[in-house]
């Protein structure tokens, strides 16, 4: 099993729903502009284990498809965001018929204990939340301020739509519970851009 995803000028179509006819319309014309981005992509095949699977390519006009094996998608995900971030280009994903240009956060990601990432988007809280019980054997995700081991925001799954958020802030841990595992996701981004508005309307249990 494989999937694709295109990567494309962030201003070339006015929605994701017109991301195919406009690499449809790419078919055939040279590739331009795309330099730095396909060597990007290339790095890939030659610097990361073979075991995480081998990329295709498919570069036309202003556009690239990215053709991966579906077990290695979520760390192409991540390669491809980190490529493109603070660039023209976005990212388009078939699965969630999703297009962002993707912002990225400097932080401390822990993913149940056997996966650790120095960076963060929020497209990755969308991938690995709702899926942390298939990623790893312990199904939590902690999100900490790089020099403050103290300052975090962390989920664990409890069961089917039943996740414990909580974050620590000012000496006092806080929890409460959810169903909601792309909601989440969201209130984690929210707390990575230091935005209290949406945390703050939840119930909360404070505890030392």
């Amino acid at each position: 099993m494989s999937c694709e995803f295109v990567v494309l000028p962030a201003d070339s179509v006015a929605s994701a729903d017109a991301v195919e006819a406009y690499v449809a319309s790419s078919d055939g014309v040279p590739a331009v502009s795309l330099g730095p981005i396909l060597a990007g992509l290339w790095r890939w095949n030659t610097e990361i284990p073979v075991w995480n699977g081998r990329i295709t390519l498919a570069a036309v006009g202003e556009c690239v498809r990215v053709t991966v094996p579906e077990h290695a998608a979520w760390r192409v995900l991540l390669w491809i965001e980190e490529l493109i971030a603070g660039t023209e280009f976005a990212l388009y994903d078939p699965r969630d018929r999703s297009l962002e240009s993707p912002e990225m956060r400097e932080f401390r990601v822990n993913v149940g204990g056997t996966r650790y990432f120095d960076v963060l988007t929020k497209r990755q809280l969308h991938s690995w939340i709702p899926q942390l019980q298939e990623l790893t054997p312990t199904p939590f995700l902690i999100v900490q301020e790089p020099d403050d081991p103290d300052t975090f925001i962390q989920t664990y799954r409890q069961g089917v739509d039943d996740y414990l958020l909580e974050y620590r802030e000012g000496g006092h841990m806080l929890s409460t519970t959810l169903d909601n595992p792309l909601r989440i996701a969201d209130y984690i981004w929210d707390w990575a851009d230091d935005r209290r508005k949406n945390l703050d309307k939840l119930f909360w249990t404070k505890r030392p």
